[in-house]
Order: C-alpha cells, then structure tokens, then sequence
C-alpha cells in the first residue's frame, strides 16, 4: 500500500514483445485506485531492437523522475 503523505510510489509497467501498453491498462487502473503513480510505457515492440526499447524506456523514466525528485524537493529542505 502506498504510504500515506509525500509523492505515491511509482509502478512502471511494461508489456511484453507483441503487445501495447493497452494490455496493461487493467493493472494500471487497479493500481491508480489504490493510491500508486503509474506510468503505462508503451512501445513499437517489433520495430526495434530490445536495447532500443532499453535506451528510450531509460529517458522516459529518467526524465519523469527528475521531474518526481523536483516536486518533492520543498518537502526535503
């Protein structure tokens, strides 16, 4: 259970090879109406190779996680 107070915990789902972010929806609405942040990834899962999926599934988390550590910084300091 995410904790009370404070930015939820993140849950990052990914589908596997062949399939969409939309098989994943179920889980992430589940997980959204049991307080957590989601982030459904969706990608061209066989346009590419699996280490480019890699390489734009770490810029996409990055940057929401710089974003995530920036909106909690005033409750840090």
């Amino acid at each position: 259970m995410p904790p009370t107070g404070g930015a939820p915990d993140l849950l990052v789902l990914v589908h596997g090879l062949r399939r969409s972010h939309r098989s994943r929806w179920p889980a992430a609405r589940a997980a959204r109406r049991r307080g957590y942040e989601v982030i459904n990834w969706g990608y061209a899962s066989s346009c590419f190779p699996v280490a480019e999926h890699a390489i734009a599934l770490d810029r996409a988390l990055g940057a929401r996680l710089v974003a995530r550590v920036a909106s909690l910084e005033p409750a840090l300091a």
